[in-house]
């Protein structure tokens, strides 16, 4: 499906898109997700929210992100977007805009080539066999917790080795308390009282330890005379065309992103997939015959992964419908036309890949499961810019091949040797900040295969 072009006459000729009155906010605190898909439904691809003199436009469907990761980019700041995580990174590639942000991909992306992919395949694989050594037959886990623990320990291997060895477990606590402080709305964090009782407290404790943990790795690396062939050190070595290096600070901040961003996310990822496969077990069949067909699970290598269309679909499929991060904001740094409407400097722009893929235009049954509808040759006629679980643009998702990687071979081990089900049918209650996560867990009863 072609993208349209604006007309061309003055951006501030346009008028505003139409505003939601303010009872809306009930409905969005209650369900965002359904909020939005609703009020595109009613009013099209953009309106406004006010609240609290915040001018917040919302923008959704392929047109939409065309113009966010397309048409109108250089006039949107994703630094203004992420403004909550600046006092924890602020010098991270997903906060910077500009030339910058392009500096830092440069030297940053070389640590995610398919070669060095390849090279973590087998940390992904010793870390799904530890953890699921573990269970046992007919027992009931909590999936979201286990997928937490296997994502954060290969991400955090991919990144140090071995490095962070005893300290693993106190590297996961000290994250815990500093990203739920972090992410929480600023609303409750108004009160900023340092005792080791309180949310703030804990935060800077917490914080304080990551920084001895990370600094010292970091520190020690550039002293020593051994290399060690990981993330870190591809991050520290990294050179740009004039010969300059990331900076201490700026290798923190890199690394700190990708641990929150890798595991987070993905942890959503893995967990709605193996929900969706429980309570759609006619969809593990087809995966489970093609791993079957690749045979043993123990020496994967990148092109066994992309030899797994069944997987691929399941994925494609779960991320269509949770994808790793449902909701994202923008800064207007310049006014801009959009559809007929006038997006204007000094305001925010928000968007939803949760909402949009849900959208009924795009994809018939959009709550139902469905893995055939990723099939290969459909996927391919999916409007441009409709499905975009990783983002798009400059800023897509420097780790999705990484993440693609690691879900896969998670996901393959698991399900060569365990089927899940579901514990009952209770709705699942949500967690919107800033993964599609489950908020009091994610219960699945395991038997061996």
């Amino acid at each position: 499906m072609a993208i349209n072009t604006l007309p061309s006459r003055s951006s501030d000729s346009f008028p505003l898109p139409p505003k939601l009155p303010l009872r809306s906010g009930l409905d969005f605190a209650r369900d965002p997700l359904s909020f939005f898909v609703h009020s595109y439904q009613r009013l099209g691809p953009a309106f406004r929210l006010q609240a609290f003199d915040f001018n917040l436009t919302v923008m959704l469907g392929a047109q939409a992100h065309h113009a966010i990761f397309a048409e109108h980019a250089d006039k949107l700041s994703a630094r203004k977007g992420y403004s909550l995580l600046l006092p924890l990174m602020d010098d991270a590639l997903l906060v910077n805009d500009g030339d910058a942000h392009a500096r830092q991909k440069r030297l940053v992306q070389p640590a995610f080539h398919v070669k060095r992919i390849e090279t973590y395949l087998d940390i992904m694989r010793d870390v799904a066999e530890r953890r699921t050594a573990t269970w046992r037959d007919g027992s009931v886990i909590d999936i979201y917790a286990e997928a937490r623990m296997m994502t954060l320990e290969s991400i955090v291997r991919a990144l140090t080795g071995d490095g962070f060895g005893d300290d693993f477990e106190a590297l996961a606590e000290t994250l815990t308390h500093t990203f739920e402080y972090v992410t929480k709305p600023s609303i409750q964090k108004w009160v900023r009282v340092n005792l080791p009782i309180t949310g703030y407290g804990q935060s800077l404790r917490a914080r304080a330890r990551l920084d001895e943990l990370l600094y010292g790795m970091i520190r020690a690396r550039r002293t020593s005379a051994k290399r060690s062939d990981d993330m870190l050190s591809w991050l520290i070595e990294a050179r740009d065309a004039d010969g300059t290096q990331l900076t201490d600070k700026q290798v923190r901040d890199q690394v700190l992103l990708l641990i929150y961003a890798g595991h987070d996310t993905a942890t959503c990822s893995l967990a709605w997939a193996l929900h969706l496969l429980a309570t759609h077990p006619n969809a593990i069949q087809p995966v489970v015959e093609e791993l079957r067909r690749i045979g043993p699970l123990a020496a994967l290598k990148m092109a066994d992964l992309r030899a797994m269309p069944q997987l691929d679909m399941v994925l494609d499929e779960t991320l269509r419908l949770y994808p790793p991060v449902w909701l994202s904001l923008r800064g207007v740094t310049e006014t801009f036309a959009f559809e007929g409407m006038r997006i204007p400097a000094g305001s925010s722009v928000m968007f939803s890949a949760g909402a949009s893929q849900r959208l009924l235009d795009v994809f018939p049954d959009p709550q139902r499961f469905d893995p055939q509808r990723m099939a290969p040759e459909l996927k391919a006629r999916l409007p441009q810019f409709s499905y975009v679980p990783y983002g798009g643009g400059a800023h897509m998702c420097i780790g999705m091949p990484f993440a693609q990687a690691e879900l896969k071979v998670l996901l393959a081990h698991i399900l060569a040797h365990w089927r899940v089900q579901p514990v009952n049918s209770k709705p699942i209650a949500m967690r919107y900040n800033p993964t599609l996560a489950p908020k009091h867990g994610l219960p699945l009863r395991v038997w061996c295969a």
